[in-house]
């Protein structure tokens, strides 16, 4: 099965254990094959799911890959219109800017939270933000920009597990590939300074135990974000059977 994350410090992270219905076997590959390809832009918003191509691509019935897609369409991944099939899901503009705002709420906070107590974070989780920070700084020096946007989401995910609400987390990691698919849908670039710059002074903040700069540093950089947003460009039909065939191929 294909990494669900990129980042070391998630590696060890049972990531479809999050899910509104956690998944197994073929159903889980299946998942996390649309859920990377949503995230790696292979599958853009609006890209219709033909159940008949993913029947054949996985060798399941339609009852199994309907059953994933009901999954995908509670968390917010993929839209199921009356009759009309399955989409990779299209937030609104209004949407886009709606999630970055509740993101930058619910993570500034925790930002400031885990500042305050400060102590409590252990040496394992320390070693987590660091082997994350330096791997983020490896895609950065690569000049990998898709790479950088999925380490940022990766980052705001480990702050709340290293928070240690599974809860929140779970609600955040549902949240954050919505915010990632309409980031994606209104924004071409990586936005603000270095990745990698802005986790270290998020965590400096948070070692230093300054709570307001710890929020302040998270929720301006979300900000910059939102105002960054732009229209939505156009793009081909992408080709279901070589986007999730050759990932068949890899796992």
């Amino acid at each position: 099965m294909p990494e669900r994350y990129i980042s070391p410090a998630m590696r060890d992270l049972d990531g479809v254990s999050l899910q509104i219905a956690p998944l197994v076997g073929v159903e889980a590959s299946i998942y996390n094959d649309l859920w990377n390809a949503v995230l790696d832009r292979e599958l853009r918003p609006g890209t219709k799911l033909e159940e008949a191509s993913l029947c054949e691509i996985y060798k399941v019935s339609r009852t199994v890959i309907r059953k994933v897609l009901v999954i995908m369409e509670q968390e917010g991944i993929v839209a199921l219109p009356l009759n009309r099939g399955a989409f990779v899901a299209s937030p609104s503009f209004r949407d886009a800017h709606e999630l970055i705002e509740a993101v930058s709420i619910v993570v500034s906070e925790v930002a400031a939270s885990l500042a305050a107590q400060k102590d409590r974070i252990t040496k394992e989780q320390k070693a987590k933000l660091k082997a994350h920070i330096d791997a983020a700084r490896k895609a950065a020096d690569e000049g990998d920009l898709h790479n950088e946007r999925r380490y940022y989401i990766e980052f705001l995910l480990l702050l709340m597990l290293v928070y240690g609400n599974r809860v929140m987390a779970g609600t955040l990691e549902r949240q954050s590939i919505r915010l990632a698919i309409a980031i994606s849908s209104y924004q071409e670039g990586y936005v603000g300074e270095n990745g990698p710059a802005h986790f270290q002074k998020v965590v400096d903040a948070i070692y230093s135990g300054d709570s307001d700069e710890a929020a302040r540093v998270v929720f301006d950089h979300l900000q910059s974000i939102r105002r960054s947003l732009r229209a939505p460009n156009e793009s081909a039909t992408p080709d279901l059977r070589s986007i999730l065939g050759k990932r068949r191929v890899a796992a």
